[in-house]
């Protein structure tokens, strides 16, 4: 037998462009428990959209409780201001030694740097408040769900959620 060899050539011609996908990877930037969520595989999202939620109550207490040391040192600096106030007066008059009026100074400024100091805390806390509500960053579809309700989540490189997005 006498075996030939065939070369076929074929060639076709075609237009196509290649739209590159952008998907966006949610992660989160705090521990806790997954208490709720709100999409599947495969659901359209908006920009903004809740995609889950993550359990607050550790923080929401936190919260709470620096609210109340706020409003005490708010308490205590408005007292400070008023002996402050009538050591101020007294000094001004030659009525009471400048060591008095220096430790009212003193007093009332170190009340002040505890109020700032309360208040940059609250607002830090409240500002933390927000990485517990997770959104989407883009309109898009969810692609991959890597964790589901009653998950706990670790907030350093733990992947949650695939989105693509709309180009």
């Amino acid at each position: 037998m006498n075996w030939k060899q065939i070369l076929f050539v074929t060639s076709f011609f075609s237009i196509f462009s290649v739209v590159p996908s952008q998907a966006a990877t949610i992660g989160a930037l705090v521990d806790g428990q997954i208490t709720s969520l709100s999409v599947k595989e495969g659901d359209k999202v908006n920009k903004g959209q809740a995609l889950l939620s993550i359990d607050s109550r550790a923080l929401q207490a936190s919260l709470a409780q620096i609210k109340a040391k706020l409003r005490l040192a708010e308490s205590e600096l408005k007292d400070a201001k008023v002996d402050f106030e009538a050591e101020k007066a007294l000094f001004d008059q030659n009525a009471t030694a400048k060591r008095r009026y220096e430790a009212s100074l003193l007093f009332k400024d170190r009340a002040t740097a505890k109020v700032d100091a309360l208040r940059a805390e609250l607002n830090e806390v409240q500002a933390k408040l927000a990485y517990y509500e997770i959104v989407s960053p883009v309109d898009g579809v969810v692609t991959k769900l890597w964790v589901q309700l009653g998950d706990t989540v670790f907030h350093e490189n733990m992947k949650m959620i695939e989105i693509e997005a709309k180009p």
